[in-house]
């Protein structure tokens, strides 16, 4: 198993360590089963399913690869708007929802230690079109001083996970169309077909997912405090 490899599952078992702490937060012990339950059966199938080797085949239309994007960003987006988590952002500490986007500068060492292995072509990481490392670098920062010293307005934390949307929106863009499928628009080689494979079918299944959660969480949660002018505890 490569040093890529190693640090990834470690990266996944920490992104399924968040998911579970935020969950519990919420008032509703039959939605924190149910919430966790449906997630880890997530990981798992999806896990089995790249390891099966069956969204290997790019050429069909749509591709394969579909059964684990769509349903990946569908159950995503659900989860982002679901009452039961909306009861959690009352209690979740504000700082950890942004300050956890720190395992992006793990994941983009990661892709970089892949393309340096000719693994993935070279805008997928951040010696090419993929600046998302920037999220990572600034998320202790913007968390430590909208939330801790208390020395910035909510406002730039706000912006912050915008523009940090924008740039998980880029990265997953580039891979997309990084893909031999007609969505192609990157010709060189090699082409993406890293994401189709286990362990690193996990990063479209629920890692990238979960970055993006986290940030609708931070927002949502942003504008409840903006709204009440507290903080939870």
């Amino acid at each position: 198993m490569t040093s890529a490899s190693i640090l990834f599952l470690c990266i996944c078992a920490f992104v399924v360590w968040v998911f579970i702490y935020f969950v519990r937060h919420s008032e509703s012990q039959r939605f924190s089963r149910r919430t966790i339950s449906i997630f880890l059966t997530w990981v798992l199938l999806s896990g089995l399913i790249g390891f099966s080797g069956f969204v290997k085949d790019f050429s069909t239309i749509p591709p394969k690869f579909a059964i684990i994007i769509i349903p990946a960003f569908t159950l995503s987006f659900l989860f982002s708007f679901s009452r039961g988590i909306k009861d959690a952002l009352h209690t979740i500490n504000p700082f950890y929802l942004i300050a956890f986007q720190v395992f992006r500068i793990a994941v983009e060492i990661v892709l970089w230690l892949l393309y340096r292995d000719n693994t993935i072509p070279i805008q997928m990481s951040f010696e090419g079109s993929n600046f998302d490392i920037l999220a990572g670098i600034t998320a202790p920062f913007i968390a430590y001083f909208c939330f801790k010293k208390k020395s910035l307005p909510l406002i730039i934390a706000q912006i912050w996970n915008y523009v940090c949307l924008t740039l998980l929106c880029n990265i997953i863009v580039i891979a997309l169309v990084s893909t031999p499928t007609i969505f192609r628009l990157y010709m060189n080689e090699p082409p993406n077909t890293m994401v189709a494979n286990f362990p690193y079918i996990w990063l479209p299944a629920f890692v990238a997912p979960m970055a993006m959660v986290g940030h609708i969480l931070s927002l949502r949660q942003l504008t409840l405090l903006r709204q009440n002018g507290t903080q939870p505890v």
